[in-house]
């Protein structure tokens, strides 16, 4: 999918696998979704692109046979038809013309063919074509008709098969090699980036765990504390002295002393705003032993 988003390369598929120049490619997009409305089945396309004669092209890519191909190419050109032609429009020779195509790694048919190509036909007068510009067509890389089917192709299929291996030969299939090994070397640098980015993110998730445990243990200790001060001021209205205050609760006197001169400081009896007046002080002091200058400084 991801090689085929590139348009050189989609054309170069598309030459290899008609036989014939494709001068443009436009629109070709990756996992195309197309959805008929709410309440029917839509699908997604793996390669969605259409040509300079405004064909419409899906190419999938099948590594399993589930049996139900041709009923799903069915399906996806209906749904793409319905997208192709716009609300409305009458004149149905406006339809773009409509190529599904199914690579697939393993013989859907088992008639041992690299190619079979499908389109609607006339049953009593088979060289009698519908012309309803609808062609279906499924590839086969255990194909074994060398002689009827073009070298080109062979290769491609091949290739297909085991991109490690098969040497490509051919220019077109050279060019869709080339392409194969940049978008493979670009998804390792893709790959390393992100294990990078990664890391970052769990380096950044890890810090943002810690800050959070940092925060709810500073807070933790700022609930115990305020806990403190107002018991603290309950004692006092009891005429409770800093000693018996700090006995009652398993304190060191020196805090209860703290909370104590901070109250008669402020003369506040806001238990937040006397723990305020405590964390300054503490603060200021920190600050102030680190203006001291040390023994044998010079100063």
């Amino acid at each position: 999918g991801e090689v085929m988003q590139d348009e050189e390369t989609c054309k170069t598929v598309l030459e290899i696998v008609l036989g014939r120049k494709v001068y443009r490619i436009h629109n070709a997009n990756k996992e195309k979704h197309v959805d008929v409305d709410g309440f029917h089945k839509g699908v997604r396309l793996d390669v969605y692109f259409e040509d300079d004669k405004e064909t419409a092209y899906s190419v999938e890519m099948e590594n399993k046979n589930r049996y139900n191909l041709p009923k799903r190419s069915r399906h996806y050109q209906s749904v793409i038809d319905i997208k192709l032609l716009p609300t409305g429009e009458v004149d149905y020779s406006r339809l773009n013309d409509g190529v599904i195509i199914f690579i697939c790694t393993f013989d859907l048919f088992g008639r041992g063919r690299y190619c079979y190509t499908f389109e609607n036909r006339c049953i009593q007068e088979l060289d009698l074509r519908l012309k309803d510009g609808t062609m279906k067509i499924f590839l086969n890389t255990e194909g074994d008709n060398e002689e009827e089917t073009r070298p080109e192709l062979i290769e491609f299929l091949r290739y297909v098969k085991d991109s490690i291996h098969v040497k490509p030969q051919t220019e077109q299939v050279k060019r869709i090699s080339e392409r194969v090994d940049k978008v493979k070397k670009d998804s390792m640098s893709e790959a390393r980036y992100m294990m990078s980015l990664v890391h970052d993110n769990e380096m950044r998730y890890e810090g943002r765990l810690e800050g959070l445990a940092e925060g709810k243990a500073e807070g933790k200790a700022e609930g115990e504390k305020i806990k403190l001060i107002k018991q603290t001021l309950k004692k006092m209205d009891k005429g409770m002295s800093v000693e018996e205050i700090a006995e009652m609760f398993e304190e060191e006197p020196v805090e209860i002393e703290k909370i104590v001169r901070a109250v008669q400081n402020t003369k506040s009896r806001n238990p937040e705003e006397i723990y305020s007046v405590l964390v300054d002080s503490v603060d200021n002091l920190l600050t102030n032993s680190e203006k001291v200058p040390k023994h044998g400084s010079g100063v």
